[in-house]
């Protein structure tokens, strides 16, 4: 603005000057102007001295004559003789440092002048004509657009010509001037085709007693390693230039070099040349050492260099034998979170070398680390390099776990972890639910884990999160299925609800494959298995498709576990409980077509169950508080089982028992499940026939014969039809006295093939004698025994179908027309 008001001021008036007596003149000076055109060199030179001095005189008097043309005319002169040329080149110089000047010349219409400017510095030998030339180049090339203009001529041989030999501070300063602005440019980039130089008069210029030289130096080196071309960068490890830096930023007399030391150093680590070989100089082991004590300004830089090296896997095992992880502890020590993060990156890296792990991981640097988690958690900043750190320990490590817990890291991670993924990356929190499944694992730090809020966000996870954290909250619950707490957390929030809705929806196999482990590893607790029970997981195991059951073999063992645990779900499933199930207490079977979902038995106590329904309930838990002693006369001889007298010897004794019992020291629980003290009895008194029985087949008569004395009244002429009505009578008037219609068996004084088989089975088991108890089609029930073929020489085991019904006791090879006939099968299995 300065210079455009004094343009104004000397076009309004034209200037008159009187110096030394000399009177110079408007008209001489537009004169002299003139004559800069004449083709006589005295001519030109003398109005150019004359411009000259007036020009010198006062700044209006160098924009008066600019404003005339002056820069166009002396712009021709640029191929004039030296004398002349040296005169307009001082002459060019003083006009650039008017701002109209520079941005006309930066117009396209003077871009031949700029070129025959920039040949003349190329061609021409005075060194003067040099100086000058070099001093407006600089200035010019402030343009991008002119050093973009400039840069394809061979400007780089004189310069760097003139580096290396000139002793003139002044053209030298200039040179650098305008080799900063050549580098600077983006056409640098062809740089590896054309520039040939020793580089270590460059770098020998860092040392110039001359600040601005030494500055020019620092900017044109880092200029240069910015592009990070493997040549120059070879030319520069030749000259040791990193190691240069290095020692520079530990000078502290040369603080002023120290920021743009850093920035050579950060792009020379950017070429493959230069990016490492200095860790092995004593210049770098100096410098290890001082960052341990180096100025805070400094330290954000200083580890930033560390970092770096630290991810080279090459130079890990050097760095380690170094001792600079050491060095690298010891950024822990500041608050900048800029610091601390690169730190923690450089530890994670470096606890990738397996002795470098073992030598960082000491309980005092996991403090530290925690200690920033807790600070960051407490400052609501999911800020997570300090935890990538403490995981990749753990991931490296197998001694993490116990330092955590030594030193309560566990508590500023659960923290985290109740966080959630939204806080932290999923990444990170994968990370927490693997240190947590590791601490689950032992019996030692559970401890610290057993809470309500721990297990209801892990339920919380494996209902809302991705497959990956689903399955890892999924193999945490595992390994506390055992304890109280988490098993009431589980069932009041509907875990099993959770559970079955996955594997309903079966998206992941792996994540199916872990609900089925958890459901596996809950089976031996009853309040869990029943509230699986309830969630249909039968139904649901049991309509996967064949291919799902393929690759997820353990939803089939589940079944057959499920079916081992609940004999009574078993058999309403399959409708079959084989020789190796033995029936407990409280087994129960629904005798009639069940339409509804299998009912477990709590439900059978507190509901109202159709009429329709009868449900024969297994007991022996009745304590016999005495034995029953007959006084009857009579045993079973094995070799007359079926004699008549073996017969009416059971009859009386089931009519004995039955009579003593009705006036026994027990009462009912009317509306309710009562009391079997005739079933323990009966078992307590058949056992001694039995055990007068030599084989099993003579046990197996012994007790379908005691079964029909147990069951029949001493009616004949009965039809099968009246059979029946005496039947469902006897069976209607034992619901009416109990008030329920859950009806022990020992209750039983008669009963057909659902009874007879339910009973044998019962005492069978009870007994050691190896049965089975079948369901066939319109509630036909059997029994199946495994014996030695007859004669038993041959060694052969054979099932055999029971007759409970028509010849008591005879045994029916499975398969055979009889045995078909008995159980209502068609006569020959195809």
């Amino acid at each position: 603005m300065k210079n455009q008001s004094s343009s104004k001021s000397a076009k309004s008036k034209a200037p008159k000057v009187i110096m030394n007596g000399v009177t110079y003149l408007t008209k001489q000076v537009e004169t002299s102007i003139a004559l800069l055109d004449s083709s006589e060199d005295s001519v030109v030179l003398d109005a150019l001295v004359y411009l000259s001095l007036y020009a010198d005189i006062h700044e209006n008097n160098l924009i008066y004559i600019q404003e005339h043309g002056l820069l166009q005319k002396l712009l021709n002169l640029l191929h004039r003789n030296a004398n002349i040329l040296r005169v307009t080149l001082k002459f060019l110089g003083m006009l650039l440092g008017i701002e109209e000047v520079m941005l006309e010349l930066n117009q396209n219409t003077y871009d031949e002048k700029i070129i025959e400017l920039s040949k003349v510095f190329i061609s021409h030998h005075d060194s003067y004509v040099k100086e000058c030339c070099v001093s407006m180049l600089a200035k010019l090339a402030a343009s991008s657009r002119i050093v973009t203009l400039i840069f394809n001529l061979d400007l780089f041989a004189p310069i760097l010509h003139i580096i290396e030999k000139t002793v003139d501070m002044d053209l030298l300063e200039h040179t650098l001037e305008l080799l900063l602005r050549l580098v600077g440019a983006l056409a640098a980039v062809v740089l590896p085709e054309s520039f040939d130089f020793n580089v270590s008069v460059l770098v020998g210029l860092l040392n110039n007693e001359k600040k601005k030289i030494a500055h020019l130096s620092f900017q044109v080196i880092q200029k240069l390693t910015f592009y990070c071309l493997d040549m120059i960068q070879r030319l520069f490890r030749r000259v040791k230039l990193i190691e240069i830096m290095l020692d520079i930023v530990t000078d502290g007399n040369k603080q002023e070099y120290h920021d743009i030391a850093f920035d050579i150093i950060f792009n020379s680590m950017k070429s493959k040349e230069t990016s490492d070989y200095f860790v092995e100089t004593m210049e770098f082991l100096k410098f290890c050492q001082w960052v341990k004590t180096c100025p805070d300004k400094y330290v954000l830089p200083c580890i930033l260099v560390l970092e770096k090296l630290t991810r080279i896997p090459s130079r890990r095992q050097l760095i380690f034998d170094f001792s600079v992880e050491e060095s690298i502890i010891s950024f822990l020590k500041y608050k900048d979170e800029r610091v601390l993060n690169k730190t923690c990156e450089a530890i994670s890296n470096m606890a990738t070398h397996t002795y470098c792990c073992e030598e960082m991981l000491k309980p005092a640097l996991l403090k530290k680390l925690f200690d920033i988690l807790a600070k960051r958690d407490e400052e609501d900043t999911g800020n997570e390099v300090a935890l990538k750190t403490v995981l990749d320990f753990n991931r490296l490590n197998l001694n993490t776990l116990d330092m955590i817990h030594k030193t309560a890291g566990h508590k500023v991670l659960l923290r985290y972890f109740q966080k959630g993924i939204g806080y932290i990356s999923e990444e990170s929190f994968l990370g927490i639910l693997d240190i947590l499944y590791k601490m689950s694992l032992c019996p030692q730090f559970q401890e610290d884990l057993v809470t309500s809020s721990f297990f209801e966000k892990l339920l919380n996870l494996f209902r809302t999160a991705s497959a990956s954290a689903a399955i890892s909250a999924c193999e945490i619950l595992i390994n506390f299925v055992h304890t109280p707490e988490m098993r009431c957390v589980f069932l009041l929030l509907d875990g099993p609800g959770i559970f079955m809705e996955k594997v309903r929806n079966p998206k992941d196999i792996k994540l199916m494959k872990t609900v089925l482990l958890f459901i596996h590893s809950s089976l031996v607790h009853d309040d869990v298995v029943e509230a699986f029970l309830r969630s249909k997981l039968i139904e649901v195991l049991k309509g996967l498709p064949a291919h799902l059951k393929e690759k997820m073999p353990l939803a089939t063992k589940i079944l057959l576990l499920i079916y081992k645990r609940h004999l009574p779900l078993k058999f309403f499933e399959t409708h079959r409980l084989d020789i190796t199930d033995k029936i407990q207490n409280m087994f129960y079977l629904i005798n009639g077509q069940w339409q509804a979902p299998f009912p477990l038995f709590k439900d059978l106590e507190v509901s109202s169950i159709s009429t329709a329904y009868v449900i024969y309930v297994v007991d022996c838990s009745y304590d016999l508080k005495y034995e029953y002693e007959y006084s009857g006369s009579g045993s079973i001889s094995p070799g007359k089982i079926s004699s008549e007298r073996t017969v009416s010897t059971l009859s009386r004794v089931s009519s004995s028992l039955s009579s003593y019992f009705r006036r026994g020291p027990f009462h009912l629980n009317y509306g309710q499940l009562s009391p079997d003290p005739f079933l323990p009895t009966y078992i307590c008194h058949v056992s001694k026939y039995l055990i007068q029985a030599s084989t099993t087949r003579d046990k197996v008569k012994i007790l379908a014969k005691y079964i029909e004395a147990m069951l029949c009244e001493p009616v004949e002429g009965y039809i099968k039809l009246e059979k029946v009505h005496h039947l469902k009578l006897h069976v209607e008037i034992l619901k009416h006295k109990l008030g329920s219609n859950m009806i022990p068996i020992g209750y039983l004084r008669l009963g057909g093939l659902c009874e007879r088989a339910l009973i044998f089975k019962t005492i069978a088991d009870k007994c050691c004698i190896p049965a089975s108890l079948v369901k066939g089609t319109e509630s036909f029930y059997w029994n199946e025994v495994l014996l030695f073929d007859s004669p038993p020489n041959n060694g052969k085991l054979k099932l055999y179908v029971v007759d409970l019904i028509n010849n008591i006791g005879d045994l029916l090879v499975v398969g055979s027309r009889a045995a078909n006939q008995y159980c209502n099968k068609p006569a020959w299995n195809g």
